[in-house]
């Protein structure tokens, strides 16, 4: 028996269709639509009761890679040598280990989450993952409003610098994950047992225009100054209706960036899903 596990991070129950329904996830924004991840759902078995250990990125995986309890017990944190990972059991029952993922969180200095797999593929730059150091190409001032902090500004700067080159949708960074993952499963099915931890940070924040993209339609805004939302959020002295703008474009730009996501998710060329049963993962395989 084989085992994948996708994981997309901020990934909101009312934000899939399968969950939703067609109903709105906020007054005045349009329903998620999931088509690739509800069409996967026709299929499985589905939970409908099951409830997070901890939402923050390395408490939630902390908990899904060993099984312990993390918030409010746990903070983040890197992850100790007491803690066993299911990678490093699996791979004492003979699995071949394989982390492929844009969350530079894993791979932060100390953090050691990628213990226990026999080969692991970091996508980097995003967020604010220090990848490239020459300034970027473009002005920080269109991407932030008069609200953003100091240091928030920088954090804006750094993902700019990191995406100056993304010019097509193969550049981002569901697109990678997706395409390593596919050439990492094709390349190890000469083994009889595979585990394979695929991790997006899509649709986390920074929500990204992709300019010179198909997708670029989809991910329009009201906002484009509003990469990273929370971080730009009117003060209480400010005008309620600027605050009522701001809010209708945050709560419409997380739903766009969940339908690019379940767009890398199966699409003709690149698809996890679809790669599965191509080389005969499907009927020997769990996914969770």
């Amino acid at each position: 028996m084989n085992l994948i596990v996708i994981m997309l991070d901020s990934f909101r129950q009312d934000h899939i269709s399968f969950y939703n329904r067609g109903n709105p996830p906020f007054e005045g924004v349009k329903p998620c639509q999931t088509p690739n991840v509800d069409k996967f759902a026709e299929d499985c078995i589905v939970f409908e009761n099951a409830y997070p250990e901890a939402l923050p990125t390395i408490p939630a995986r902390c908990a899904l890679m060993t099984g312990q309890q993390t918030l409010p017990y746990r903070p983040w944190q890197p992850l100790t040598p007491n803690e066993i990972t299911v990678a490093e059991i699996l791979r004492r029952e003979g699995y071949i280990c394989g982390l492929i993922s844009d969350t530079y969180h894993y791979r932060a200095p100390g953090m050691n989450f990628h213990r226990g797999f026999h080969a692991y593929r970091w996508i980097r730059g995003q967020e604010y993952d220090p990848y490239v150091s020459s300034p970027s190409r473009r002005r920080v001032e269109d991407y932030v409003n008069e609200n953003y902090p100091e240091v928030w500004r920088g954090r804006v700067h750094q993902f700019l610098a990191n995406t100056d080159d993304f010019t097509m949708e193969e550049d981002w960074f569901p697109a990678k994950v997706v395409a390593e993952a596919i050439e990492w499963l094709e390349k190890n099915r000469v083994y009889k047992k595979v585990f394979l931890w695929i991790d997006s940070f899509d649709p986390h924040e920074p929500w990204a225009h992709l300019k010179g993209s198909t997708l670029i339609a989809i991910l329009a805004t009201r906002d484009p100054a509003s990469l990273c939302p929370w971080a730009g959020r009117p003060n209480n002295g400010q005008r309620r209706r600027k605050s009522v703008i701001f809010e209708a474009s945050t709560r419409g730009r997380r739903p766009s960036l969940i339908t690019v996501s379940d767009h890398y998710l199966r699409s003709w060329k690149n698809s996890v899903i679809m790669t599965i049963p191509s080389f005969c993962y499907l009927l020997t395989t769990v996914i969770p």
